[in-house]
């Protein structure tokens, strides 16, 4: 509740992955179950997410790790989504027959995953090409939101808008977008998007001293 008052149009997913950073993935799945404004748990791995779903867990979740392409093709979970890091996953996917929610990850300057920019076009384009594959989001990551010099951040941030701006003109219904993780979330009000993932923050952890002061922790 603390970090919704950052962004007051948006909601808080919470990161349940790595067994919710050690505090017990079964444990922190059943405190936060039946909490009414939380869209989805975010896990890291088809494992974890098979894992809730054998204990009866029915919140809808978004596994954001990789996960093979034959595992999304063949997957028989219910009310989950997969984040398609690279345009080749999209591609060995782009025939599938039953319905598949993903997230697109893109790239707006970590470099370590994501579709780049200059594949956002072709990726749109095998999407809107099968009707079984459901663009339920978008979502990137702010790898540098933690540093006192916010330049980079501020950068990642513009990207990002015009990104969201060019896929809500091919894709007007899209459920989610979300780019900030904790140390994002004080810019909150800058960036396009109607989630946030509240990942080590959500067990009360961070050392960035500009978002404690913001939260009054």
């Amino acid at each position: 509740n603390q970090f919704r008052k950052l962004i007051p149009q948006g909601a808080v997913a919470p990161v349940l992955k790595s067994n919710a950073y050690g505090h017990g993935l079964f444990e922190v799945a059943g405190m936060l179950e039946d909490e009414p404004h939380i869209p989805f748990f975010v896990v890291d791995s088809y494992f974890e997410a098979v894992a809730l779903r054998a204990k009866s867990w029915k919140k809808p979740l978004l596994i954001i790790g990789y996960t093979r392409s034959r595992t999304i093709m063949e997957s028989s979970l219910k009310n989950i989504a997969f984040t398609i890091t690279t345009l080749d996953t999209l591609k060995d996917i782009k025939d599938v027959t039953s319905m598949t929610h993903i997230h697109l990850k893109i790239d707006t300057g970590m470099h370590r995953q994501g579709i780049l920019e200059e594949e956002i076009p072709h990726a749109i384009e095998i999407i809107k090409k099968n009707s079984c594959i459901f663009l339920e989001g978008i979502c990137t990551h702010l790898s540098d939101a933690d540093n006192i010099d916010e330049t980079f951040t501020e950068k990642q941030i513009s990207h990002w808008n015009k990104i969201v701006a060019e896929f809500m003109k091919n894709f007007p219904n899209l459920w989610y977008i979300h780019a900030s993780a904790t140390d994002g979330s004080r810019f909150g009000n800058d960036i396009k998007g109607n989630v946030m993932r509240l990942g080590i923050g959500l067990y009360g952890l961070s050392q960035n001293e500009n978002l404690n002061k913001t939260l009054s922790l």
